[in-house]
């Protein structure tokens, strides 16, 4: 198990075990090669896991992690799509397209807040983080505007998540091995 693997597990169980519908990271260059061997072997397998680099900077990368349905099924949802159509993302695409756009965004100066909603962060947080970055509650994986004691349960849940993958990582076991489908 390399560096870069567990660095994955770490930030990325939630997507990778489909109860979060992406995960970003920020990987060194150096862990590309592992990166594409991970993936390669996800896609051996049949499974719907894709990583997908959204930036590349001198040292590092920024990946995205996310099984395909789950994004797909939360980015459709009407709430998502239509706060993503504000900002000029396309009504109703595939998980690939919305990606495909969001990469695009990337290419420009800023970076797209809007991302929160392909995180699965809830609507009113990233909605919050965008308005005014420094009024939230509590800070967790995200920082919560409304509704902090309900999201301190999907941090731990999160949090359970990460720490049982890295566990494994630890015991030997590669995040092809523990993801099987």
């Amino acid at each position: 198990m390399s560096e870069t693997e567990l660095t994955v597990g770490r930030h990325c169980a939630a997507a990778l075990a489909g109860i979060k519908p992406a995960c970003i990271v920020n990987c060194a260059v150096r862990g590309e090669k592992r990166i594409a061997e991970i993936a390669d072997g996800f896609a051996k397998k049949g499974a719907d896991v894709s990583f997908e680099v959204l930036k590349k900077y001198k040292s590092r990368f920024l990946l995205m992690v996310y099984r395909k349905s789950v994004l797909e099924k939360h980015l459709l949802k009407s709430e998502n799509g239509g706060f993503l159509r504000t900002f000029g993302y396309p009504e109703r695409v595939s998980a690939d397209a919305y990606v495909g756009a969001l990469k695009e965004k990337f290419k420009g100066g800023d970076f797209p807040h809007e991302i929160g909603i392909f995180l699965g962060y809830p609507r009113e947080d990233v909605e919050g983080f965008i308005a005014d970055p420094s009024a939230y509650e509590v800070c967790g994986p995200w920082k919560v505007y409304a509704g902090a004691e309900e999201k301190k349960r999907v941090f731990e849940r999160y949090k359970r998540c990460s720490e049982n993958i890295c566990g494994r990582l630890l015991n030997g076991c590669g995040l092809n091995g523990i993801f099987s489908k």
